[in-house]
């Protein structure tokens, strides 16, 4: 042999001599029974020498009485060469004790028969050519029957000796021991039998103690049987045990040896009952080292053992190929009952040279187990070894129950040029591996690593402690110069069927690979596949785990079960740490899977429970993808959900790749519930989020994946979250959720990381990390409901940067969400510590750009069946980057309701969160807001929530945005209502309160437009100061307010809002605002719809007090605008009111306009203070005013549709045009366009004045079909306060249309005031209302122009353009087709003054001049400005008690002008028509009556001038007139008087002059008078032109009968003067009888054709010297045939489209 070998051997040997034996001293003898020829002899009784025997053919059969051997001795059989066999019986009933030499000659094998037992002591040895069969049956069969029996002694035939084929054991058969470890020839130790042969020992039991057994290239058979039976010799030598006899034991102690292995063959069968194998012993089969050839083959060893194997104390069952051996090791095959390996063992086979390692093939029909030493390795192995060529084999089990524990292994490997082989494992009931053990497949070479298959579908499995693993591998080894050599095969699968999984304590299921690419492609780690049918569960930081560090990709993970449960870290992962892809996870569970809890004693990245597929850190790969299926779906306490492209760290690089998709489809419910306990880790606090997650980290390249979720309900809450995110190069993935049920995400909760305080909120999250370049995902949501509540949020986000990290560069992704019921987002989160400072979050579905990020918000799309935002909650887009929001979409098919408000705080500092939608630029953001388009069935917004598109003002540092405001679209098929404001909230320090609103706007200091505003619903209620609000504080626009009703827009109330402690006032209704410090234009208003109700304070307002035009308001209305009631509220003690209010207005230093109104209704109706205006109160134009009513329109109880400039304004306020069907302005009711006065104010005892308004009043146009009726004055003082709380005066106002510049106001252009044009069929005014036209400053009084069928002013009714300063009077002309009647007097007049002397200056408030009625173009005293002209041409004119028509010169100025035509003129009882002055030069008068003027009653007509003893000339007083008449003794006069001055010229040319006296001094009747008091040289002159009066004879008493009825009815119309009508009878015509009464069907017809009169009069006209008379050339109108023939041309049209009453002198008749 080798000297290799005997190494070997001597190895063996040393270990054997740890322990001595000793041997039992039974004397030492071999004698002959006598029964055959046997014959021994001896010299020394020490050396036998056996002889003879009974020779059978080629058989030899001796027969002993005893047979043992002394220690050193000898027993030699002469036998012949040619004998086969030879048979040794042992009869006497003692056992052998053989401890010396057993010899025989030639080839023959020995069988050696004793039923007594056999003892083989430790210097037996054999020296024969042959087998070799020791036993302890009682006979040997033989193939014809004959047994050769050592307890039933005969003496064989010659012919039944043939061929042995089996042992016939009785019960309690005796035991063979071998101790032998005597030294052979060929240095082994043992008993030994040539290459190729068979060494058996068969019992009773066989113990082997130390002793060796070599059979090289042979075969070993151990065995034996308990009870009585048959044991067969089969042809090879091998032995075959019936199944039904039990066997007896078999044991190897004590570093006992049985040897088998050379160049090929070699077969080691043990059958047992009970076999033990311990003490180091060791069962070698096998390739010897150096031997072997191509296609050798070693022989199997096979341990057949019906109970219990137990394998112990480093002892070795192994069928190798050796070093430089070329051929195949044989397999190992173990059948048992039960196995037990315990201690330091092993059994394998493996291969270190050329060719195959065997296979492990066990079957334990109970169990298997295998209860190593921590660290030795013990186990089953099959193994190629580094340089060896050749594949491992199979280890295969298969056993009821099995187990490995302490560190037992089940390996197989190869690190060679050749595959590992599988390992099966398949068991009915149990499989336990635990503390530390193994089960391996691997490769470090060429091959491919093993398989690894455990089989146990009805079988609970367990893996339990810290380093227990099932493991394939792809792995490196060291060559003899310490170089890494890396594996390029395979790894192997790994395949687990149970009933039931448990892997506990850090225990693995592993797949990993180092290898590099090699000639059969990439070294790719093995899959892992569980298919369980009950339960999966992963505890304590146990894993499954495929990873890869070389060039291969890591394997698969695919987990089926009924349930499965990664706990308290227990995880999942497949991940790349080199150049290839990590491993897809799919996850299929019929049950729930739950993944709850953290752990750092096992882990170091992720200490959390769940599933993983990373690319690590220097990887460069794609992460792999995950899929869940699932019953339901749990994730608690920090577990996780994750693929990952990790982030660079300390000096390892980021992952290069994509991380992987995850997919989850769970039945039942999925919830992600709450955060981990604390952890220390590296020495700092942490703990994790529950959360589902891909990421790309920090300096990573490549793309974070999907998520994608069906399930049944999902609930995410207590700051678990999904996310996923890019904080590297390369984009987050998208997430896309769909629930057939419900969607919870609640709560928030607070995360450590490296001790630093994070809060965080429940929900989804995409985003663009710090240091991230790419895109957000999107995130898509579909559910039947979906609530956010307690700071949950869904959001998308480019973060901004930080600790020198840049901001987020891309877009952000999208979020779209479609809840088929409801969607509720309800309050804020817990206020949370971070770095010291109070934090907390709305609950929020948001997308934005964060500070310094470069990119776009994503949209936010919604459609659900009912939307609820309450409690501070809100859908948002913003950017604080560079980029735009996102546009906000919402579509929902029923109720919309948008609730609240709250107090958030960021870093300490408290912020409102109001409940709503809004997209904002905010401050540092450069971009342009979102569009919010919201489409409901009905749509709320109460207590202070909001739909708001901003662009926020600068904040600390931080610097204002620039860009636009998205625009707001809502779409509501019913009812769209706003309601209320928030409650009252302290913000540092200082109270706030927030409105209900819609709002678009531009924040102090920011650059864009704000967007518009488009509503478009059935209905709208804005109430209890609720808004829709377009504002500009910066540079640009305010948007447009569109508003589109199909019935009623409703706007109601008020409240008090607070802005730092502030109070403002929050009126219901619509505005667009341009403020103070900003430049740009506000927005239009345009409203449409059926009607629109004002009450309680509501407004429409656009204003700008910044450098920019306010806005257009447009409003058209089908039916009826309504304005009613008002509010009133409390502060600091005072009840202040709100009133109804539509605006436009101007304030600020800027020149810049306000913008026009412009009304279109079927009626308006306005109460209690209401008020349509235009305004002015900075340097601009305040807008115009146009409305254009179909029906009715009435204003009541002071309400106002004006224009003005207030005070401190400068401009031109804004023309009114007002068309309607019919007019009243009623109790103080008002149309205005006017200049204000200067206002002083009371703050804390300091009187403030602001100056009166620069400017001109606009013009007033009113065209009324029906009629405009004008009454009273406001009654009610309602409670009006300015904002110094100082009352406003509401009483004594009138009713009226004014243009008027007031007192302390400034002209800008010659006329101050503005005109007054009104055209209706009916004109009223009464009871002290007014048309004012009147100036107070230096500029001009307006015109007015009334043109009206019929006009009537009664009860201190007036007409004015007066002026009250340096300015003129303006000019009124009154177009009346029918009648004027000017009446009266206001008898609360005097009371009107005492109650505004309580405010100020009375004239402020009472405009009217005086207590009568009348119309006037005065100049009020102290004034430096002239009358104004008065033109009136009235049908007919009556004016009574005390009434009047003046223009009178209270001041400095000249009386104005009044000119009269009429067809009748009645002054009566006081009434006057005047043109006085108190110091200059009195007006002129000119009166043109076709048929009577009247003064009755102490009526009087005067220009007088110097009433108050002043100085000036009289006016001219003309009169034209059929009659002038008057009573004598009523004092009515006619005078054109003068104090200091000449007396001015009356001219009165008329038919008759009755009852007045011409007069040149005061007396008590009626007179014609012109005086002068200066001097009677100064005296006017008085023509009258009378025809046949000579005015030397004085005046003619007027007779009883005024008039001749016979005699008006004449046949020449020159006799009744030019114009005379008459009545026609007939339907609508005159009474038969003239002092019958006229009915008000008369038609009244002029004269078409003069006619001839046989008595026509020649008129004669005499004049006095004083009178220069005239005619007047009256130009043809037309053309008449008579009835002869002849044209005749007439002074009308013929057509008799013009009016017939031609104004023509007298002279014009025919003589």
């Amino acid at each position: 042999m080798k000297n290799s070998k005997t190494i070997k051997l001597i190895k063996i040997l040393v270990l054997s001599l740890l322990s001595l034996f000793s041997v039992d001293s039974a004397k030492a003898q071999v004698t002959s029974d006598d029964s055959l020829s046997t014959t021994i002899s001896t010299s020394d009784n020490i050396n036998f020498v056996i002889n003879k025997g009974d020779r059978i053919g080629d058989n030899l059969l001796h027969s002993f009485q005893e047979f043992s051997i002394p220690i050193n001795g000898s027993a030699i059989f002469q036998n012949d060469l040619n004998i086969k066999n030879i048979f040794s019986r042992v009869t006497g009933g003692s056992l052998s004790n053989i401890d010396g030499l057993i010899k025989t000659q030639g080839n023959a094998n020995l069988f050696l028969i004793n039923p007594s037992g056999i003892i083989f002591g430790q210097n037996s040895r054999l020296e024969i050519n042959g087998s070799f069969f020791a036993t302890t049956a009682d006979s040997v069969i033989f193939n014809n029957g004959f047994e050769f029996s050592a307890t039933n002694i005969q003496t064989p035939s010659l012919l039944t000796v043939d061929i042995p084929i089996g042992l016939r054991f009785r019960d309690n058969s005796k035991s063979i021991t071998n101790q032998s470890i005597g030294l052979n020839q060929d240095g082994s130790l043992g008993l030994r039998v040539p290459s190729g042969n068979t060494l058996a020992l068969i019992g009773g039991d066989v113990n082997l103690d130390t002793g060796g057994l070599l059979a090289q290239g042979g075969r070993v058979e151990l065995g034996g049987l308990a009870t009585a039976g048959t044991v067969r010799i089969n042809n090879d030598g091998s032995l075959s045990f019936a199944a039904n006899i039990t066997k007896s034991n078999v044991s190897l102690t004590n570093s006992s040896v049985i040897a088998v292995a050379a160049g090929g063959g070699g077969h080691v069968g043990i059958n047992a009952r009970n076999l033990e194998i311990s003490g180091g012993s060791v069962i070698v089969g096998g390739i010897f080292p150096g031997q072997g050839m191509m296609g050798a083959q070693a022989g199997d060893i096979i341990i057949n053992v019906t109970d219990k194997f137990t394998i112990t104390d480093s002892s070795l069952i192994n069928n190798f190929v050796g070093s430089s051996s070329i051929g195949n090791a044989g397999d190992i095959v173990i059948n048992t009952g039960v196995l037990e390996g315990i201690g330091s063992f092993r059994i394998g086979s493996g291969t270190l040279g050329r060719g195959d390692a065997g296979k492990v093939s066990i079957t334990a029909k109970e169990s298997f187990s295998l209860q190593g030493l921590q660290g030795l390795g013990s186990g089953i192995t099959s193994a190629v070894a580094p340089s060896a060529v050749g594949n491992a084999d199979e280890i295969i089990i298969s056993t009821r129950d099995f187990s490995l524990s302490n560190g037992a292994q089940l390996a197989t490997s190869t690190l060679g040029q050749g595959s590992a082989g599988n390992i099966k494992v398949n068991a009915s009931n149990s499989i336990s591996i635990n503390s530390g053990s193994i089960l391996q497949a691997a490769t470090g070479g060429l091959g491919n690593a093993g398989k690894i298959i455990i089989d146990a579908q009805e079988a609970n499995v367990s893996f339990d402690g810290l380093g227990t693993a099932l493991i394939t591998a792809v792995s490196g080894q060291d060559n003899i110069e310490g170089t890494e050599i890396l594996g390029t095969g395979l790894g192997g699968d790994i395949s687990i069927n149970a009933r039931k999984l448990d892997i506990t304590n850090g225990a693995r299921i592993l797949s990993s690979t180092f290898g590099e690419a090699g000639v059969n492609g990439f070294a790719n780690a093995g899959n892992i596949k569980v298919n369980v049918s009950d339960s999966v569960n992963l505890t304590n930081g146990s894993q499954f785990l495929s990873t890869t560090f070389g060039e291969g990709n890591a394997g698969k993970i695919e987990v089926i079960a009924g349930t499965l449960s990664l706990l308290d870290g227990s995880q999942i992962i497949s991940s790349t740490y080199n150049r290839k892809n990590a491993g897809n996870v799919s996850i299929n569970v019929r049950g729930n899977v739950t993944f709850d809890g953290t752990n750092i004693n096992f882990v170091n990245e992720i200490p959390g429970s769940g599933v993983f597929s990373n690319i690590e850190y220097g990887a460069t790969g794609n992460g792999g993808n995950i899929n869940i299926k699932a019953g339901n779906l749990f994730i608690t306490r920090g577990a996780q959900v994750q693929t990952l492209v990790r982030q660079a760290q300390d000096n390892l690089s980021a992952g290069q790749g994509n991380s992987g998709k995850v997919d989850i489809t769970v039945d039942g419910v999925i919830k992600l519930d709450g955060v981990s306990e604390v952890l220390n880790i590296n020495g700092a606090n942490t703990s994790y989020s529950s959360l589902i997650a891909t990421e790309l980290g920090f300096e990573a390249i490549g793309k974070a994946g999907d998520i994608d979720i069906k399930a049944g309900e999902l609930f995410i809450t207590n700051g678990a979250r999904l996310v996923t995110s890019t904080s590297g190069q390369g984009d987050a993935g998208n997430v896309k959720i769909d629930i057939l049920g419900n969607i919870i995400f609640d709560g928030t909760n607070v995360i450590l990381s490296n001790g630093l305080t994070a809060p965080i909120s429940s929900g989804i999250l995409s985003n663009i990390e710090t240091g991230g370049n790419g895109n957000g995902g999107n995130i898509d949501i579909k559910a039947a409901n979906l609530t956010l509540t307690s700071g949950a949020q869904v959001q998308t986000i480019a973060r901004q940067g930080q600790n020198n990290l840049p901001a987020g560069q891309g877009n952000a992704g999208k979020v779209n969400i479609i809840v088929d019921d409801t969607l509720k987002l309800d309050g804020i989160s817990q206020v949370v510590k971070f770095n010291g400072l109070d934090n907390n979050y709305p609950s929020l579905i948001s997308t934005s750009l964060d500070l310094g990020a470069t990119g776009s918000a994503g949209e936010i799309n919604v459609k659900a069946k009912e939307f609820f935002i309450t409690n501070g909650a809100q859908v948002s887009t913003s950017t604080f980057g560079r980029g735009n929001a996102g546009n906000l979409n919402i579509n929902v098919k029923g109720n919309a309701h948008f609730d609240g408000f709250n107090t958030i705080f960021f870093n300490g500092i408290p912020f409102l969160a109001n409940s709503g939608i809004q997209s904002n630029v905010e401050f540092n953001g450069i971009g342009n807001g979102g569009n919010i388009g919201i489409k409901a069935s009905n749509l709320s917004l109460t207590n202070g929530a909001q739909v708001q598109t901003v662009v926020r003002r600068g904040f600390r540092e931080l610097l204002p945005g620039n860009g636009n405001s998205g625009k707001v679209s809502i779409t509501v098929d019913d009812t769209l209502k706003l309601d209320g404001v928030s409650e009252m909230l302290n913000l540092n320090g200082f109270d706030n309160k927030y409105p209900t609103v819609i709002s678009t706007s531009l924040e102090f200091g920011t650059i864009g437009k704000a967007g518009a505003i488009e509503i478009n619903a059935k209905e709208v209620f804005l109430t209890n100061g609720a808004l829709l609000a377009t504002v500009t504080s910066g540079q640009g626009d305010a948007g447009d307010v569109k508003i589109d009703v199909r019935e009623n827009a409703v706007f109601d109330g008020f409240n008090i809002t607070y802005n730092n402690g502030l109070p403002f006032f929050s009126n219901s209704g619509v505005l667009s605002n341009v403020l103070l410090g900003a430049t740009g234009n506000g927005g239009n208003i345009k409203i449409s719809g059926r009607n629109l109700i004002l009450k309680n304070g509501a407004q429409i307002n656009t204003s700008t007090a910044g450098n920019g035009d306010a806005g257009k308001i447009d409003i058209n209305v089908r039916e009826a605008i309504n304005f009613y009631d008002f509010k009133t509220t409390n502060i600091n003690g005072v009840n202040f009111g709100v009133f109804n209010l539509i605006n436009s207005g101007v304030s600020g230093i800027q020149q810049k306009n306000g913008g026009d109104i412009n009304i279109k209704a079927g009626s308006i109706l306005m109460n209690d203070y209401g008020n349509v205006s235009t305004a002015t109160s900075g340097r601009g134009n305040a807008g115009k005013i146009s409305m254009q009513v179909d029906g009715a329109m009435k204003l009541n109880n002071l309400s106002t549709v004006g224009s003005t400039v207030n005070s401190g304004g400068e401009g031109i306020s804004g023309d009114i045009d007002i068309k309607a069907q019919s007019l009243t302005l009623a109790n103080g009711g008002q149309i205005s366009s006017s200049v204000l006065r200067e206002l002083k104010f009371a703050v804390n005892g300091q009187e403030i004045v602001t100056f009166g308004g620069k400017g001109h009043a606009g013009n007033i146009t009113i065209n009324v079909k029906d009629f405009i009726d004008i009454f009273g004055i406001s009654s009610i003082q309602f409670p009006a306060f300015d904002i110094f709380l100082n009352q406003i005066p509401t009483v004594a106002f009138s009713s009226g249309v004014f243009t008027s510049a007031e007192r302390g106001s400034t002209p800008i252009t010659p006329q101050a005031a503005g005109n007054v044009n009104i055209s209706t069929n009916s004109f009223r005014l009464a009871d002290g209302a007014l048309i004012n036209a009147l100036t107070s400053n230096s500029g001009n009084a307006g015109n007015i122009i009334i043109n009206a069928k019929t006009f009537t002013a009664t009860g201190g009714g007036q007409v004015i353009t007066t002026t009250r300063n340096s300015g003129r009077a303006g000019n009124i002309n009154l177009n009346i087709s029918d009648s004027i009647n000017i009446s009266g007097s206001d008898s609360n007049f005097n009371q009107r003054l005492e109650q505004a002397q309580k405010f100020g200056e009375p004239e402020d408030i009472v405009n009217n001049q005086g207590a009568i009625s009348g119309i006037f173009a005065n100049t009020s005293p102290g004034s430096q400005g002239d009358g104004g002209s008065i033109f009136i041409d009235p049908q007919s004119m009556v004016i009574t008690d005390a009434a009047g028509v003046g223009v009178n010169s209270q001041g400095s100025g000249k009386g104005g002008s009044i000119e009269i035509q009429a067809g009748a003129l009645t002054l009566d009882n006081k009434a006057f028509i005047s043109a006085e002055t108190i110091s200059n030069t009195g007006g002129d008068i000119v009166l043109k009556v076709n048929d009577i003027l009247q003064l009755r009653r102490n009526s009087n007509i005067s220009t007088t001038a110097g009433t108050s003893k002043g100085q000036g000339n009289g006016g001219n007083i003309n009169i034209d007139t059929g009659f002038l008449v008057a009573v004598p003794r009523e004092n009515s006069d006619i005078t054109a008087d003068s104090s200091g001055g000449r007396g001015g010229a009356i001219n009165i040319t008329a038919q008759g002059i009755f009852g007045f006296n011409v007069s040149n001094k005061f007396t008590p009747f009626s007179d014609i008078r012109a005086i002068s008091q200066l001097s009677p040289s100064f005296n006017g002159q008085i023509t009258l032109n009378l025809p046949e009066v000579d005015p030397s004879q004085g005046l003619v008493e007027l007779p009883q009968t005024v008039v001749d009825p016979d005699a008006l009815v004449a046949q020449n119309p020159c006799d009744r003067r030019i114009g005379s009508n008459f009545i026609v009878t007939g339907k609508g015509g005159i009474p038969q009888n003239p002092s019958q009464t006229l009915s008000n069907e008369s038609v009244e017809v002029s004269l078409v054709e003069p006619a001839t009169s046989s008595n026509q009069q020649t008129r004669k006209n005499q004049t006095s010297k004083n009178h220069v008379s005239s005619s007047e050339i009256v130009p043809a109108q037309g053309w008449i045939i008579d009835k002869d023939g002849k044209a005749i041309l007439t002074p009308y049209s013929a057509q008799g489209t013009e009016n017939h009453r031609i104004k023509q002198s007298v002279e014009s008749c025919p003589m």
